[in-house]
């Protein structure tokens, strides 16, 4: 912890109280994008992915990671609020949505673990048909047919079963039996220590993995490592950063290496390494430099209250963005105002070359995008600001009855007229969770506390 100020500690600890005229401005976001999370759920009770606002076309499919953001979530954050307003219709909501995912057909089966024990699996596919559950494959260059699971998506929907359950006793009985199936030991490879990003049921798995810490590909590992799926080592497993020849701003140099003591007496070596931002300062990069890389956890545990090294990286993270956007910031994937969804980024901020706006222009649009979600992920770490960039919004035009759209150009001159399911959960949640004192994050700290002990012990190079 050396280096670390007193100020700094308070910082990780405390905020600025809001004000009446902030919480209520807060509520007001939370009542319209609740408004549009209700016209995207089919009569199943699960979540479409997409409707235009225009039209009011939607589009009929959903996923795993819809129906735990927008679904499941997006629930127990409306009735914490008051705008759904009985217990009653809570548990009635909740019952019904667990019911249809429960429907869903699933890949089922077998897998020996570490230890040489049979273990079972019943894990959703990446798309359904939202009103009828029925599984909508992919297909390859070639048009051959594939059905996918995919270790986020599946890591995404347990964290949320898991919160469901201990939120809401009512239910309990039917979101644990779900859960159960949500083996992410599937996706974990002993050999590397890493988790496949996808599982394809007619090929296999995909020759590719989570591997940089920074992502959202360690919701699954941590998910993993908290419910005895996978060893806690597999923590140290993911890069902190990539080697400099991929790109000129990392430096995973042997000064940054450090060895640490696990809590089963194993000693491991970590290659700490790190990135500068645009003011030099030493952060763990994203692949891509995305809001949603550095900040989804947050919206199902408080990550950034475990470790001060961590806390500073993911601030160091937010304050890049707001110094990149400009006016108006968060930039992160998101259906963009040309129709296409794709990447937006704080370049200073991607360990990947592909993050580059100099050498893959044709990645990134003109003017800068920026997607609402990105900023109302950091309200744990700066309310305020995340206040004055939603604002800023509204008074452009970017907020209407059903919330925000999903992207604006940075300088408001475009928007996309489409809402996307997944964003508004994780901007109702986020906001209901700085409401009510962290009553959707806090629930699975305890049950956290093996990757607590974890992350609390790395220094980060930060």
């Amino acid at each position: 912890m050396a280096g670390i100020t007193v100020q700094e500690a308070d910082r990780v600890l405390s905020h600025e109280p809001l004000n009446d005229d902030e919480k209520r401005f807060l509520l007001t976001c939370a009542n319209n994008t609740w408004k549009s999370i209700e016209v995207m759920t089919s009569p199943s009770g699960l979540p479409v992915d997409t409707m235009s606002v225009e039209t009011g076309k939607v589009f009929d499919y959903t996923s795993p990671t819809n129906i735990a953001d927008a679904g499941l979530l997006a629930t127990l954050a409306a009735f914490k609020t008051g705008l759904i307003p009985t217990k009653e219709m809570e548990i009635e909501r909740l019952d019904t949505i667990l019911t249809s995912l429960d429907e869903l057909p699933k890949l089922e089966g077998e897998f020996v673990d570490t230890e040489g024990k049979i273990r079972k699996y019943a894990l959703p596919y990446n798309w359904y048909e939202a009103d009828t559950g029925v599984v909508i494959p992919g297909y390859t260059d070639k048009g051959d047919r594939r059905t996918s699971v995919s270790s986020v998506d599946t890591a995404r929907l347990a964290a949320v079963l898991w919160i469901t359950g201990l939120t809401v006793p009512e239910v309990r009985n039917k979101s644990d039996r779900i859960l159960e199936g949500l083996d992410l030991g599937f996706f974990y490879n002993p050999e590397n220590q890493l988790m496949h990003g996808e599982y394809v049921e007619e090929t296999g798995f995909e020759d590719w993995y989570y591997g940089l810490f920074c992502t959202d590909g360690r919701i699954p590992m941590e998910i993993a490592i908290a419910r005895d799926q996978i060893p806690g080592e597999a923590f140290f497993a993911m890069r902190r950063t990539v080697p400099e020849e991929w790109h000129p701003r990392n430096l995973p140099d042997e000064e940054t290496t450090q060895i640490y003591l696990l809590p089963d007496g194993k000693l491991i070596s970590v290659v700490e390494g790190f990135t500068r931002d645009d003011l030099g300062q030493h952060i763990v990069p994203s692949w891509n430099g995305t809001g949603f890389e550095a900040f989804s956890p947050l919206i199902y545990y408080p990550e950034d209250s475990w470790s001060i090294p961590w806390n500073r990286n993911l601030r160091r993270h937010l304050e890049a963005q707001i110094r990149s956007g400009d006016y108006i910031w968060g930039e992160s994937s998101c259906l963009n105002p040309d129709y296409v969804y794709r990447e937006n980024n704080a370049e200073c901020l991607g360990a990947s070359e592909e993050s580059s706006r100099l050498k893959h222009p044709e990645r990134f649009l003109p003017d800068k995008v920026i997607t609402p979600h990105a900023s109302f992920l950091t309200l744990p770490l700066n309310p305020k600001a995340v206040i004055r960039n939603a604002r800023k919004l509204q008074e452009g035009g970017i907020f209407g009855e059903l919330g925000f759209p999903d992207s604006v150009s940075a300088s408001g001159s475009k928007k996309t007229p489409y809402i996307l399911s997944g964003a508004q959960g994780m901007i109702l949640a986020s906001i209901t969770d700085q409401l009510t004192d962290g009553t959707i994050r806090s629930q699975l700290n305890p049950y956290m506390w093996k990757v607590r002990q974890l992350m609390a012990m790395e220094k980060f190079s930060v």
